[in-house]
Protein backbone atom coordinates (compact mmCIF):
# COMPACT_ATOMS: atom_id res chain seq x y z
CA UNK A 1 0.00 0.00 0.00
CA UNK A 2 2.73 2.41 0.97
CA UNK A 3 4.75 1.64 -2.15
CA UNK A 4 1.67 2.18 -4.30
CA UNK A 5 1.24 5.60 -2.77
CA UNK A 6 4.86 6.47 -3.41
CA UNK A 7 4.52 5.28 -6.99
CA UNK A 8 1.54 7.58 -7.46
CA UNK A 9 3.50 10.50 -6.08
CA UNK A 10 6.34 9.75 -8.48
CA UNK A 11 3.91 9.61 -11.40
CA UNK A 12 2.36 12.93 -10.45
CA UNK A 13 5.77 14.53 -10.05
CA UNK A 14 6.82 13.19 -13.44
CA UNK A 15 3.61 14.48 -15.03
CA UNK A 16 4.16 17.90 -13.48
CA UNK A 17 7.73 17.95 -14.75
CA UNK A 18 6.60 16.97 -18.24
CA UNK A 19 3.87 19.60 -18.20
CA UNK A 20 6.33 22.26 -17.09
CA UNK A 21 8.74 21.27 -19.85
CA UNK A 22 5.97 21.37 -22.45
CA UNK A 23 4.74 24.73 -21.20
CA UNK A 24 8.24 26.16 -21.31
CA UNK A 25 8.72 24.91 -24.86
CA UNK A 26 5.38 26.34 -25.97
CA UNK A 27 6.10 29.67 -24.29
CA UNK A 28 9.50 29.88 -25.95
CA UNK A 29 7.98 29.14 -29.35
CA UNK A 30 5.24 31.73 -28.85
CA UNK A 31 7.73 34.33 -27.66
CA UNK A 32 9.97 33.70 -30.65
CA UNK A 33 7.03 34.06 -33.03
CA UNK A 34 5.86 37.27 -31.34
CA UNK A 35 9.36 38.72 -31.36
CA UNK A 36 9.77 37.91 -35.04
CA UNK A 37 6.46 39.56 -35.87
CA UNK A 38 7.26 42.65 -33.79
CA UNK A 39 10.75 42.97 -35.25
CA UNK A 40 9.36 42.58 -38.75
CA UNK A 41 6.75 45.29 -38.16
CA UNK A 42 9.30 47.65 -36.60
CA UNK A 43 11.83 47.09 -39.38
CA UNK A 44 9.16 47.61 -41.99
CA UNK A 45 8.02 50.87 -40.40
CA UNK A 46 11.59 52.12 -40.03
CA UNK A 47 12.51 51.20 -43.60
CA UNK A 48 9.35 52.81 -44.89
CA UNK A 49 10.05 56.02 -42.98
CA UNK A 50 13.67 56.11 -44.13
CA UNK A 51 12.76 55.43 -47.74
CA UNK A 52 10.04 58.06 -47.60
CA UNK A 53 12.44 60.65 -46.17
CA UNK A 54 15.14 59.81 -48.72
CA UNK A 55 12.70 59.88 -51.62
CA UNK A 56 11.24 63.14 -50.38
CA UNK A 57 14.69 64.74 -50.12
CA UNK A 58 15.70 63.49 -53.58
CA UNK A 59 12.46 64.62 -55.17
CA UNK A 60 12.72 67.99 -53.47
CA UNK A 61 16.29 68.49 -54.72
CA UNK A 62 15.38 67.41 -58.26
CA UNK A 63 12.30 69.61 -58.36
CA UNK A 64 14.26 72.53 -57.00
CA UNK A 65 16.99 72.07 -59.61
CA UNK A 66 14.45 71.75 -62.43
CA UNK A 67 12.53 74.81 -61.30
CA UNK A 68 15.76 76.75 -60.99
CA UNK A 69 16.83 75.73 -64.51
CA UNK A 70 13.42 76.61 -65.97
CA UNK A 71 13.40 79.99 -64.28
CA UNK A 72 16.84 80.81 -65.68
CA UNK A 73 15.91 79.69 -69.18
Amino acid sequence: MFLCCLGGVDDRAQNRAQNRAQNRAQNRAQNRAQNRAQNCAQNCAQNCAQNCAQNCAQNCAQNCAQNCAQNRA
